[in-house]
């Protein structure tokens, strides 16, 4: 996903606190050793790391600058449970909203996978729709946002998630207006439509209408 010189990315982890373990960089050399470094810890304040992803996501890289096409994206890889955080689901979700941040999400849980005997009857085919709570988490974070909410199966759909995630931020375009109304700081619903079938749009589910240098609405969406 990492193009080296255009892209930079920064690894958090989320135990009992979030902890920013790789800062901004596109050396993937780099980011794989940090990775790999990596041990599963206890618990977990997922919407305190999503709420400090968006505060460091706010911080433009110094390779970057001031690229008009900056797009700001968090892959978050979680079962969706919460059980430390200080910050609400509510204050996670705002902050990602507030600063256009694009959220795609990967679920870790496999409390939906079958025991073998049911699989054997055929039941697998319906594996994937039974998402527990902390996946309807997953999936009201990338909703909201407008990016994606993965569950994979195997480890090849692991891969496969981190490709399609690729693949979209390639090929989005941006679409924007200034809306006629007075700034008034509140959370305004938006819905956009596209009349060819067989099409999905995925985008933010609105904007907040504070001053233009600061939140001015430019959604993202994909095919």
């Amino acid at each position: 996903m990492v193009r080296r010189d255009k892209d930079q990315a920064f690894l958090m982890t989320i135990d009992d606190e979030p902890e920013i373990v790789q800062g901004f960089t596109d050396d993937l050399d780099k980011l794989r050793d940090v990775i790999l470094k990596q041990r599963a810890g206890g618990g977990t304040a997922l919407y305190d790391a999503m709420y400090r992803g968006c505060e460091e996501l706010l911080k433009l890289p110094p390779a970057l600058g001031t690229d008009s096409d900056l797009r700001r994206v968090m892959v978050v890889i979680s079962d969706g449970d919460d059980n430390l955080s200080r910050h609400s689901r509510g204050e996670a979700l705002d902050i990602a909203e507030r600063a256009g941040i694009v959220i795609y999400t990967i679920s870790t849980s496999t409390n939906w996978i079958l025991p073998d005997q049911e699989a054997a009857r055929g039941d697998v085919a319906n594996r994937k729709y039974l998402k527990d709570e902390g996946d309807k988490v997953l999936q009201q974070f990338s909703d909201e946002s407008g990016g994606r909410a993965f569950f994979p199966y195997r480890v090849d759909d692991l891969a496969q998630a981190f490709a399609y995630i690729g693949d979209e931020l390639r090929l989005q375009y941006s679409l924007a207006y200034v809306p006629t109304r007075a700034p008034d700081g509140k959370f305004h619903k938006i819905r956009i439509e596209v009349n060819g079938k067989g099409l999905q749009v995925r985008a933010r589910r609105g904007y907040y209408a504070t001053l233009p240098d600061v939140n001015s609405f430019s959604p993202s969406a994909a095919k």
